[in-house]
């Protein structure tokens, strides 16, 4: 007999901090940034947050769109909330 079938992950299991991102239950690795990408995704970040058609930006925010799912982009535009989570 095999291993039993193993539960997929959901991103509520995902702990702010943990450097992993979620697909379809498996768990991604997700390394920091170097020194060239973290530069420009602060400035990047800044532009965006700057511009008057932006409601909300952020930098590394977690966003799942269904439990097995968790994503953390190094930009995110939109439905950013000045909230712990």
């Amino acid at each position: 007999m095999g291993a039993p079938p193993r539960s997929p992950l959901t991103a509520d299991k995902i702990r702010p901090g943990d450097p992993h991102e979620l697909s379809e239950g498996e768990l991604v690795e997700c390394l920091p940034t170097g020194e060239r990408g973290g530069r420009g995704n602060l400035v990047g970040g800044s532009v965006l947050d700057t511009d008057p058609a932006v409601e909300s930006a952020g930098v590394d925010v977690g966003v799942s769109v269904r439990p097995d799912m968790l994503r953390a982009p190094d930009i995110s535009v939109g439905n950013v909330q000045n909230k712990p989570g």
